[in-house]
């Protein structure tokens, strides 16, 4: 059996915190999928902007339903019957210079769970948070099951961005874990929010990945939120002038 992943790299329209162009995006995004590569025997670069060099394994897919709207037509477009491992990854990360994700998959090989993540959120439900997720055996064949039983179809009529994104967040990244759950899974999360948040006394339900980015990095993590680099937190984020020692050695950001 073989493991595979999906990763998404979407190109945003530009605003005025994304001048660049578009083949900078996917420039970002080669450290992160050069290092799953060293882990899964397939990685699919799931995109709707064609980069002008073919580096990786491309499926060219139309920008409907954010992630999970590329997921499910990438698997809907996919034989899975050969995998056991499936990770749904997407691009709202950086890999930090000099990291890696050995030590996450060390633990999830060694994990018992089919339904993992890297990090996990009591952020209005508890639920595996969607930008990393590892899919295991017969976990598989149950998110097939959840996104069947999804109306894509008017997922992808929503124009409203906001609604659009509250509707995902909520019936696809949240609901997924309560159906995993349902299912008799148990979800395991690497970086586990209970331990990080009592460990810092804040409230369970603060967002580590803006309120505890640099404890998450001190502790081993080696990712970091493409708005963290490109300053779209800096109002809110503690010690914001912090960001460059972490990305000093990288000419990319």
């Amino acid at each position: 059996m073989k493991s595979l992943c999906f990763f998404v790299s979407y190109v945003p329209r530009k605003n005025k915190w994304l001048p660049w162009k578009k083949d900078q995006f996917h420039e970002m995004d080669i450290p992160y999928i050069e290092e799953l590569k060293n882990h899964f025997d397939e990685v699919i670069v799931l995109t709707n902007v064609k980069p002008k060099n073919d580096k990786f394994n491309y499926l060219i897919l139309p920008n409907k339903g954010y992630d999970f709207g590329f997921f499910y037509n990438a698997i809907n477009n996919t034989d899975l019957s050969k995998y056991n491992l499936l990770a749904l990854v997407n691009n709202s990360n950086v890999l930090l210079p000099n990291s890696n994700l050995k030590h996450f998959f060390s633990w999830c090989n060694e994990n018992d769970s089919n339904f993992c993540g890297i990090t996990d959120s009591f952020e209005i439900s508890y639920h595996i948070q969607s930008h990393f997720l590892i899919f295991k055996n017969e976990a598989i064949n149950m998110l097939i099951e959840f996104l069947e039983g999804l109306d894509f179809e008017y997922i992808f009529s929503i124009k409203d961005k906001n609604k659009l994104r509250n509707f995902i967040i909520q019936n696809i990244e949240i609901d997924l874990s309560t159906f995993m759950i349902s299912k008799g899974l148990t979800p395991s999360s690497w970086f586990k929010a209970s331990d990080m948040t009592s460990k810092y006394n804040k409230p369970i339900k603060t967002n580590l990945h803006s309120i505890l980015w640099e404890e998450l990095i001190k502790e081993g993590y080696p990712l970091m939120k493409k708005k963290i680099v490109r300053g779209e937190w800096d109002d809110f984020l503690p010690n914001p002038g912090n960001i460059h020692i972490y990305l000093r050695d990288n000419e990319l950001y």
